[in-house]
């Protein structure tokens, strides 16, 4: 059986914002596209800490680790074109979207 499924599959690294000049390969952007559709992962040394779909404008982040692991979730808020989150919104939106 044929499908007319279309696959790609990126790493890219994450830039930080602000002053900082590299997260030294410790944060990084897996981008999956499947027929058309992006869906962006922001993986933080080794854990999956938040993922957000294109499509459905779908942010899902799971926790808070540590005040580094939040500057690689804003620099990939960033990325997607959200805004930041200190904290507590990203305790908050947890909470409330998970």
């Amino acid at each position: 059986m044929k499908t007319n499924e279309s696959y790609n599959f990126e790493v890219l690294n994450l830039a930080p914002v602000g002053s900082q000049k590299s997260f030294y390969g410790k944060a990084i952007v897996i981008k999956e596209t499947k027929n058309g559709v992006d869906v962006f992962s922001l993986k933080s040394y080794d854990t999956i800490v938040a993922t957000y779909n294109s499509a459905t404008d779908e942010l899902k982040i799971n926790g808070y680790y540590s005040s580094t692991t939040n500057k690689h979730l804003n620099s990939f808020l960033s990325y997607i074109g959200k805004k930041s989150m200190n904290k507590k919104e990203v305790l908050e939106y947890v909470k409330n979207n998970n």
